[in-house]
């Protein structure tokens, strides 16, 4: 840390606030602050008004905004570039200078501060539109229209933010729901059972574990869905031998269908050779006929 840090800090440390405060005025001007010692000001219910100025502070941070008691506050001639947002929790804040600073633009909490009635930003390099709304304050009534001016023109702006990020957040909520839908509709739909269903379920269950136990006579077996094993068993057999039977049916009425034709072929065949052996028999026959006529008839 260099001597010029160190002669800052030590000097800070030396300030007794409460000495420094005179009925309901709290004078810290002219004492090389650099960062405000908010949490002993706090301390302090009787502070109602503040001066600063005349000395090096950079940044109004957030917990400044707590000494919510300041009815007046001289911040003038420092090195202000930064105002927390926070700003308009100053709520009973009448009197403000800043004159003499290196503000560029006000907090935009800062139309909270209903009950302002003067503000003086001379000398700070604020935006040119913002500062050609407030107007100059070059004497005690400039400061009193800078101040209304200031404050309606930021509770606009304010207001414009705040629909503008209600309308991004809705947007986003309902593309987000849309985006929901259609995954919803892309994924199979999930069976949700009621209690009730659920209850049904469970007596279901276990109905079917009674019952594939042994009855109390321990004469018939059960399987889960009540029927008698035994006859279940049987009726097995039965339609397995039906269906055996079917097979052997259909199984001889294709085999049929072959033997047939094979069985007609050798019946021609043999009917074939009969009659072969018939034809040469009646042609021996005939010719024998012939040759007795001719001995007979000496031909």
């Amino acid at each position: 840390m260099s001597k010029r840090n160190k002669s800052k800090k030590s000097d800070e440390e030396k300030i007794n606030v409460r000495e420094k405060l005179t009925e309901n005025f709290l004078d810290l001007s002219l004492m090389n602050i650099s960062t405000i010692p908010v949490d002993e000001i706090k301390t302090l219910k009787r502070a109602t008004i503040l001066d600063l100025s005349n000395n090096i502070i950079s940044v109004i941070n957030k917990d400044f905004t707590s000494l919510v008691q300041l009815t007046r506050l001289d911040l003038s001639r420092n090195r202000i570039r930064l105002i927390s947002d926070d700003f308009g929790n100053l709520v009973n804040l009448r009197h403000l200078d800043l004159y003499n600073n290196q503000l560029e633009r006000l907090p935009l909490s800062f139309g909270r501060l209903k009950k302002l009635k003067y503000l003086d930003l001379k000398n700070n390099p604020l935006n040119p539109a913002f500062a050609k709304i407030i107007g100059t304050c070059t004497d005690q009534r400039d400061c009193i229209n800078a101040a209304r001016k200031a404050i309606a023109f930021m509770a606009d702006i304010e207001q414009q933010v705040i629909e503008e990020r209600k309308k991004d957040r809705e947007k986003r909520e309902q593309e987000q729901k849309e985006q929901d839908e259609a995954r919803q509709q892309q994924e199979p739909p999930v069976s949700k059972s009621t209690p009730g269903e659920k209850e049904n379920a469970s007596k279901k269950g276990k109905k079917k574990n009674n019952k594939s136990k042994m009855n109390v006579n321990g004469k018939e077996k059960t399987d889960d869905n009540g029927i008698n094993v035994a006859v279940q068993g049987k009726k097995r057999k039965q339609n397995t031998r039906k269906v055996a039977e079917k097979a052997g049916k259909s199984s001889g009425k294709k085999n049929c269908w072959i033997v047939l034709p094979v069985i007609a072929a050798v019946l021609f065949l043999l009917f074939a050779l009969y009659m072969e052996k018939v034809l040469e028999y009646y042609k021996m026959y005939i010719m024998n006929f012939i040759n007795k006529i001719n001995e007979e008839y000496g031909i």
